[in-house]
């Protein structure tokens, strides 16, 4: 309906109804694709959602919907108002380029009295260019509640969920909103303020002045419990008049505030302004975040800290440790970070602990652990020295332990074998490694993964007794590049790992085939990538009873006899899933 111009209030020739309206039971319209239409009938009494899109020449909408709960519109430039509608409870704006305020107070109320139209028995409609429907859309809107008891004069008395992006020109939204529980606004750079939000839980602001925050009417947002702040670029700090009322906030989140310097303006003085309710703060890529408030370390209730692309910053604060519910420590990309506190182990609650591409970091010499962390990863730390030998014995319930990037790691300490709830060791480009650990693995080891330990001359010792075994990744590890049969893992057993169910071995230069007896019978997927001379697989998979799965990623030679369907093919074409160089055969 792209000529579509005007939705006319009455057609002519028809009487209106006492019940009012062209079309008393319409409850779901959508109009998407229509460039030429300015307006359209302005009483529709049962309507409960209305989804506009690409009307580049709406003007106005229709100022008498009074059952209508769900709204969006989208890209239409010349919208500039809506009508105040007391029932509504969603409304999501998007691309409404001259849309200055949400409310122009001359236009009546969908509260007013109805006015009465002839009648057309339609329950929806939809009306749109070349066939367009919005499979987001649903016919389903959670039943209305009760409304409160306010006074005419406030807006949008029930309006529960708000988002509002790419409102270039919106420079206030009214006064107060009593019900919104939830409010989303991006790139709206002309907003100065906020209304009042007595009901408010969570909030995100993005690409916006930082004066939304500063302003000095800023409300109190006493019933906030999440708070997202991201792309505010000359935000250099979280102003006090807006952080000290926040005192039910639970989650606070700052993302690319690349102008931020301090997270609390003029700390010191004021108490402990970030608010004590606090359980997870995580802050990414503000580069020029210089410290962390010493204040936090008071944030008893705090469970989750995250501290990604502080590049300014070079150290955490030291009474880390009281923070005694912690439960995830991640910090990475801190270019600048040149030391940990000295003082871990009694975080007792800390189950994760996360160091990632942090080069300035030295050593962990100084730091103790919780016996009750579970996951520890190390990732990218290159100039990080070996770990030292009193650092994992004590960590009596670590599950996971992954070492990336370590370019120092010359050993694994020997105390490995004490870890007995370890289930995941993961080590990649560790070049330095020459040996794991003469003292073996934990018995209760589930996943085993090695990858490009150019200098690891020989699996670990005690391989068949990993009777828990399930998943084994060996690629680029000096002891099989220059193997011609892999004898090394015939060697460690690899054919008496029974519980063994996915095997992927790799980056072999000169292997060959694969000998008969390597793989454990009962193998249920067997992965082999670059191995550039391998010829044939048969041999090694010919005793193989329940193999299900067959990957082979970069072996062209083996991909040439395979391809071409014939008698080699027909050695493995029993085997359920064959995949090669990701295509399913």
């Amino acid at each position: 309906m792209e000529e579509w111009e005007e939705w006319p209030k009455l057609v002519e020739g028809e009487e209106p109804e006492e019940d009012g309206g062209q079309f008393p039971c319409l409850r779901e319209l959508i109009i998407i694709n229509c460039p030429k239409l300015r307006m359209f009938s302005h009483h529709l009494p049962r309507l409960l959602e209305m989804l506009i899109d690409i009307c580049d020449s709406l003007r106005e909408l229709p100022q008498l919907l009074p059952s209508l709960r769900w709204l969006r519109i989208s890209k239409c430039p010349k919208l500039v108002v809506l009508p105040s509608i007391q029932s509504i409870e969603i409304l999501n704006l998007n691309n409404c380029n001259q849309i200055t305020t949400l409310f122009d107070s001359d236009q009546p109320s969908s509260s007013s009295s109805s006015l009465m139209f002839n009648s057309n028995h339609l329950s929806s409609s939809s009306l749109m260019s070349d066939s367009d429907h919005p499979s987001s859309f649903s016919s389903s809107v959670p039943a209305a509640a009760a409304a409160p008891h306010v006074h005419n004069s406030i807006i949008f008395p029930s309006l529960r969920d708000l988002e509002i992006v790419c409102c270039p020109n919106l420079r206030e939204l009214t006064d107060i909103l009593p019900s919104l529980e939830s409010l989303r606004i991006e790139n709206c750079k002309e907003l100065c303020v906020l209304p009042m939000l007595p009901s408010i839980k969570e909030f995100s602001l993005g690409e916006c002045k930082g004066m939304v925050l500063n302003n000095k009417i800023v409300p109190h947002l006493s019933s906030l419990s999440s708070l997202t702040i991201y792309d505010v670029s000359d935000l250099k700090s979280l102003p006090n008049e807006f952080m000290q009322h926040l005192t039910a906030l639970q989650e606070l989140r700052i993302y690319h505030c690349k102008e931020l310097m301090v997270l609390l303006q003029f700390e010191i003085g004021f108490g402990h302004l970030l608010p004590s309710s606090l359980q997870h703060l995580s802050i990414y890529d503000c580069d020029n975040l210089g410290k962390l408030p010493q204040s936090m370390c008071n944030l008893h209730c705090l469970k989750e800290l995250i501290i990604e692309g502080a590049r300014g910053l070079t150290s955490l604060p030291d009474g880390l440790h009281n923070l005694s519910p912690l439960r995830i420590l991640q910090i990475s990309n801190c270019e600048n970070l040149e030391s940990l506190p000295k003082v871990l182990h009694t975080l007792t609650s800390l189950q994760e602990f996360v160091i990632e591409s942090c080069p300035s970091l030295m050593s962990f010499q100084q730091t103790t652990l919780p016996s009750a962390l579970q996951e520890l990863k190390i990732i990218d730390c290159k100039n990080l020295e070996s770990l030292p030998m009193g650092l994992l014995p004590n960590l009596t319930s670590l599950q996971s332990l992954v070492l990336h990037g370590y370019l120092n790691l010359k050993s694994l300490p020997e105390e490995l074998h004490k870890l007995m709830s370890l289930q995941r060791l993961e080590i990649k480009e560790c070049p330095a490694l020459e040996s794991i650990s003469d003292m073996g693995l934990p018995t209760a080891l589930r996943d085993l993964v090695i990858i490009n330990c150019g200098k690891l001359n020989s699996l670990p010792k005690g391989l068949h007794k990993l009777t828990n075994i399930k998943l084994l990744v060996i690629m680029e590890c000096s002891f099989l590049m220059d193997c011609k049969n892999l004898e090394p893992l015939h060697t460690s057993g690899l054919h008496n790992l029974t519980s063994l169910s996915s095997l992927t071995i790799g980056r072999c230069r000169v292997l060959m085939s694969i000998p008969k007896g390597l793989l454990p019978t009962n193998l249920g997927g067997f992965s082999i990538k670059d191995c550039p001379i391998l010829e044939s697989l048969h041999e090694g998979l010919s005793h193989l009873t329940s193999l299900k799965l067959l990957e082979i990623q970069n072996c062209p030679m083996l991909k040439q006899r395979y391809q071409k369907r014939e008698e080699e093919w027909a050695k493995i074409a029993q085997i359920p899933k064959v995949i090669i160089d990701h295509k399913r055969q």
